[in-house]
């Protein structure tokens, strides 16, 4: 039976304070000293009062100058994680420790707009919204490497995701904290990637009201070397497993990747139309470089990913039964 997770109680600031608060703004961040200064100037820009939000970084067991960067940004708060407990449960705990009844949930190397904050809590404000996802553009420059246009063509679709798939990108989430409240948290045992698609699903799921506002807007740099979207494409992979089994089936019906004879081969087509939404012109040159690269550096790695991860949540299985996980409590 699935148990109750911890109660959202806040650990920041007084009630006074909390009272002023609009927005809390969730950052978990693991070695990313060279990316805080960027997200964290652009919050320092807001055009929201700044006594209307906060900043939490949650430093996920960083080994880099991640909680001096933040500290000394004089804008953040920061949660010190003394080793690396994986980016679910420090977004959980920056949750747990936001004070304010709107969180914005983001990443360490995006760029939010200036009215970023505003647009948000209009958005949730003005209509009955339980979740928004907010518009995330991959900035490609004026002469993208392969990799990045890979990257960009293959994830962080925000529209897609909200409209089609019913959950948003986690770069980019605004939610109530009665929504966590009423639908839990970020499940704790999925590793690598796909919490967001998860906890999404599970909240839409069960009613909660999602809706896309691509003019709250945030950048995100694309990866710039083939092997980093190689990397990318592995842990997705290595991820899928948990989600092929209850409690999660958020693909449920696709099989393993590796027992399929078609995804050995060279894909039937590729998303070019993603680029295109980026106003990305391609030659014909580049769309071959793009299609051997989405075969060799996305499919084949997310393959061999997929059996990995089977084969090491066999074994987490075996050696241990599910730890708690966090749902809301049965009523």
């Amino acid at each position: 039976m699935n148990a109750p997770p911890r109660p959202l109680q806040s650990e920041g600031p007084s009630p006074d304070a909390a009272g002023a608060l609009a927005v809390s703004v969730v950052v978990a961040v693991r070695n990313g000293a060279h990316q805080l200064p960027g997200l964290l100037e652009a919050l320092s820009r807001q055009t929201l009062p700044r006594e209307q939000f906060e900043v939490l970084v949650v430093d996920d067991g960083s080994t880099d100058d991640t909680e001096r960067v933040a500290r000394e940004s004089g804008l953040a708060r920061v949660i010190r994680c003394g080793q690396p407990v994986g980016k679910p449960r420090a977004v959980n705990m920056g949750i747990r420790a936001a004070a304010a009844e709107v969180i914005a949930l983001t990443d360490a190397d995006t760029v939010p707009d200036g009215d970023w904050l505003e647009l948000g809590l209009r958005r949730m404000r003005d209509e009955e919204v339980d979740i928004l996802g907010g518009g995330i553009t991959v900035t490609l420059g004026d002469r993208p490497s392969v990799a990045a246009l890979v990257d960009a063509m293959n994830w962080l679709d925000q529209r897609r995701c909200c409209e089609q798939q019913r959950f948003p990108v986690g770069a980019n989430t605004w939610a109530r904290r009665a929504t966590f409240e009423r639908h839990g948290l970020f499940d704790e045992e999925i590793p690598y990637y796909h919490n967001d698609a998860e906890w999404g699903k599970r909240a839409t799921g069960a009613g909660a009201v999602l809706v896309y506002a691509p003019e709250v807007h945030v950048s995100h740099p694309p990866r710039t070397e083939l092997r980093q979207v190689a990397e990318k494409a592995y842990r997705l992979g290595a991820g899928l497993a948990p989600h092929r089994r209850p409690p999660f089936t958020t693909i449920g019906g696709l099989p393993p990747l590796f027992l399929s004879p078609r995804a050995y081969l060279p894909p039937r087509r590729i998303n070019l139309g993603r680029l295109a939404e980026l106003g990305q012109p391609l030659s014909r040159a580049s769309k071959v470089r793009i299609y051997l690269a989405q075969w060799l550096f996305v499919m084949l790695p997310m393959l061999v990913g997929d059996l990995s991860g089977e084969l090491d949540y066999a074994r987490r299985r075996e050696r241990r039964p599910r730890s708690t996980p966090v749902r809301p409590a049965e009523r």
